[in-house]
């Protein structure tokens, strides 16, 4: 194996970025060490495709990247839409039918594959998440609702981030063995539990670090980091 066959995908909000969202020097150097080595990185987030677009561009990984929950996907410049967004569309149509109060998120004007809902803070932010889910699950939706933590998003029931990975890895030609995923909510388990070496960095949710299969000791981009070292050493026996 070498590392030129591997690709490394990372989550946004929460593991290259902070609480405050300021993006990590760490991880920085993580995707330094990473592209030097040879692998490829890429971004997968539930953030707007154009979002992702702009901040991959600018992070010097091209436009290759997963956006809004595994719906838009971007390979070599191509757009693709792997999720129904009038799907979700419907499905909030329905919830607000049914008497939920939701608020949309004020970039959903510039979203294609997926919706974001304004989330409570705490405890009412999953409890309205759960209530969602049942709600859609009653009514016979296919459409399914990711809590990131920062907003609430409705995403066609046929496609999730691991889903995503993994299909943008067999268009790469990269087996999953070599498929490495690092993220820090539950939104992320899917593609933590879909690629070969799962990661969760330090502030990841309970749930996420279970399913893992490295759980890093520092938080955000230094968790990165340290599972890029991980992944290197574990892999290709490379000390960084």
């Amino acid at each position: 194996m070498k590392a030129t066959e591997m690709l490394i995908a990372l989550d946004i909000d929460g593991t290259i970025t902070d609480m405050d969202q300021r993006l990590s020097p760490a991880a920085l150097r993580a995707i330094e060490i990473a592209q030097r080595h040879g692998a490829k990185v890429i971004l997968v987030s539930a953030r707007p495709f154009f979002v992702v677009e702009a901040l991959s561009i600018y992070l010097g990984l091209g436009r290759d990247f997963i956006a809004e929950n595994g719906a838009a996907v971007s390979i070599g410049g191509r757009r693709f839409l792997w999720g129904d967004i009038s799907k979700a569309r419907r499905a909030l149509a329905y919830l607000r039918s049914r008497g939920l109060r939701l608020s949309e998120v004020e970039n959903n004007r510039c979203r294609i594959g997926d919706l974001a809902i304004k989330r409570p803070p705490g405890a009412e932010g999953a409890k309205l998440a759960e209530e969602i889910s049942r709600v859609l699950k009653e009514g016979g939706l296919d459409v399914r609702c990711h809590d990131t933590g920062f907003a609430l998003h409705l995403v066609d029931g046929r496609i999730d981030k691991g889903q995503a990975l993994l299909r943008f890895a067999r268009i790469l030609g990269v087996p999953q063995e070599m498929v490495v995923a690092i993220g820090d909510s539950d939104t992320d388990i899917d593609m933590i539990v879909a690629a070969g070496i799962g990661i969760a960095v330090g502030n990841a949710t309970a749930a996420l670090k279970k399913v893992a299969d490295y759980v890093a000791g520092k938080p955000y981009g230094e968790g990165v980091l340290e599972g890029v070292r991980f992944v290197l050493l574990k892999l290709f026996g490379v000390r960084e």
